[in-house]
């Protein structure tokens, strides 16, 4: 269990990155050949249909198991090139030109949301009767 908990790549990441590969590679065709239409990630939807659909075909059980998330991965393999593309790829007159409504909605995003969370949570401990289920330590009932 130890051993395959801490396996990195196995069949479902190949999948995964060849995927991502696939999407780069059509972006900068359709970006080369300047096509306008549809967008890159309909075509990695419908090849992630096709994929699921042959290994459904197979056994759904087995296909499962290989496309289990593994959030280390995710996280230190797949999030940071994506947000370098978007960084690299960004339009840096469109952001410098709406920085105001950026910094306006960050900012105020960010106030509104605490105070929603605050009003919530005030409410709820107001209302609501939280009652504390512990487990008695003479009889060990509950």
């Amino acid at each position: 269990m130890g051993e395959e908990s801490h396996k990195i790549f196995n069949e479902g990441i190949i999948v995964i990155f060849g995927m991502m590969m696939i999407y780069m590679l059509f972006e900068a065709y359709k970006h080369k050949n300047n096509l306008k239409f549809g967008h890159e990630a309909s075509v990695v939807c419908i090849i992630g249909i096709s994929i699921s659909a042959i290994y459904m075909s197979k056994g759904a059980h087995e296909f499962h198991d290989i496309m289990q998330f593994n959030d280390d991965l995710f996280f230190y393999f797949v999030l940071p090139p994506i947000v370098f593309a978007s960084g690299f790829n960004m339009y840096r007159k469109k952001f410098f030109d709406n920085i105001r409504n950026i910094v306006l909605f960050g900012v105020f995003g960010t106030f509104v949301t605490f105070a929603v969370f605050v009003a919530l949570t005030m409410t709820a401990f107001e209302t609501l009767t939280f009652t504390a289920y512990t487990n008695d330590p003479v009889t060990g009932e509950w």
